[in-house]
């Protein structure tokens, strides 16, 4: 399909955006930039669901963010100011780690349009842009020829296009739509006699899986070695009366592996100390089902599913108990270890007290040179974060990223394993 085919596919997808306005100088009744940017928005037909100005403050503007991204409306957070390269320029550091999905051509076309204005002073700008979860973010200068140039140029003529690309969803790599979402309307009789055969196939070809090994996959990108990689029928997998085939990957896996059992139209009361967080909050509530899982040992963990609990490729986070704030496991992304990491012995990921050398360096191929007093926080299969004098930092195996305080960190994390 070519772009015009794609941007005439869009249609009129209108943007329901946020304007921040990054500045401690600035306030509403002063600022110019952002209102134009309001104005523009506006004029192109889309909905200015707000504006609003924000400190020069990294963990403000990361909170505002992850906010708009957890309110289940917003879809386009633009904002202006803050991407110089002073010390207070603060805007790149607090979304680029929030991208999902980074859009560099959007930075290198600003820069490129705007050295045919303000020659090579264009290179000190830092404008970027990203998918954050469900919304589109972009960052501009503060200047009002900027936003001009920005908005004007690229922003306004893209949004339905990129909205469009925004709302795709596929399922994750390695897994195959479950059975149940074939559509059977649209097909031949000879393609629906087929998928009855050769499900009936795979049925008595199945072999019988081996019992909960009590682990969550593996660290890192290393591969695990299944006993079984066909599609297999287990009676311990689910609650009684649900047969479906337990996976060799997915959250319904990872739930078997460690011998959970799915109580289903149940609720778990959320970890105290995770209430206090709003975007953790706003954004479970936008699970499409919710049930609890409980283990041998008693320990019951609350089950969040998106866009449910009935497919094998729904994005399931499992929140349970534990210090420092709450034990949080994505289990759609078995057989790699992905979650909270909590002092208890009971985690089902590495403990707090693991050695962060060693696990950074199984995850990424290397570790930072100084970790004194570092604590594990959390792991993905590409990634870890540890807790040092208060502050949580990402390491992907080159550098290392402040990401904030831990309340900062969780609800960037919660907010990311949810949409992937």
């Amino acid at each position: 399909m070519s772009v015009e085919e794609h941007k005439e596919a869009a249609g009129g997808l209108v943007g329901r955006a946020q304007v921040v306005v990054v500045s401690s100088t600035r306030t509403a009744a002063s600022d110019e930039s952002g209102a134009r940017l309001a104005t523009l928005l506006e004029a192109a037909g889309h909905e200015v669901l707000g504006r609003q100005v924000v400190d020069d403050d990294l963990r403000a503007v990361r909170q505002v963010v992850v906010g708009f991204a957890a309110d289940g409306h917003t879809n386009l957070v633009v904002l202006t100011g803050g991407t110089g390269i002073s010390r207070r320029d603060v805007t790149a550091e607090a979304v680029e780690p929030l991208f999902d999905s980074p859009i560099p051509g959007f930075g290198e076309l600003f820069r490129m349009l705007s050295y045919e204005q303000i020659g090579s002073a264009a290179m000190l700008s830092r404008a970027t842009a990203g998918m954050v979860g469900p919304l589109l973010v972009f960052a501009l200068p503060g200047s009002q020829k900027a936003v001009e140039l920005a908005a004007e140029k690229l922003i306004l003529p893209e949004i339905a296009h990129l909205l469009r690309e925004l709302a795709k969803e596929s399922p994750p790599e390695s897994q195959e739509p479950p059975s149940e979402a074939y559509d059977f309307e649209d097909a031949e009789p000879e393609e629906i006699e087929a998928e009855i055969v050769d499900e009936d196939e795979d049925e008595e070809e199945a072999s019988k899986l081996a019992p909960p090994t009590g682990r969550l996959g593996v660290l890192g990108r290393g591969k695990m070695t299944l006993l079984s990689e066909e599609v297999v029928r287990t009676e311990e997998a689910e609650p009684e009366g649900d047969e479906r085939p337990v996976p060799s990957t997915g959250w319904r896996r990872a739930a078997y592996e460690v011998g959970g059992e799915i109580l289903r139209d149940k609720r778990e009361d959320l970890p105290w100390d995770l209430e206090s967080v709003s975007p953790v909050v706003d954004v479970l509530h936008t699970a499409g089902e919710v049930a609890v899982m409980k283990l041998d040992s008693g320990v019951k963990f609350s089950l969040y599913g998106w866009p449910d609990l009935r497919r094998d490729t729904s994005r399931v986070l499992a929140v349970g108990w534990g210090q420092p704030l709450a034990e949080i496991v994505a289990l759609h992304r078995y057989p790699h270890m992905t979650g909270t990491c909590i002092e208890e012995e009971r985690g089902l990921l590495p403990a707090r007290d693991a050695d962060v050398e060693e696990v950074c360096t199984a995850v990424t191929g290397s570790a930072p040179s100084d970790l004194a007093g570092a604590k594990l926080f959390a792991v993905q299969a590409d990634t870890v974060w540890y807790e040092r004098k208060g502050h949580v930092y990402r390491w992907d195996g080159r550098r290392e990223h402040d990401d904030g305080v831990p309340k900062q960190t969780i609800a960037s994390l919660v907010l990311h394993w949810s949409n992937r």
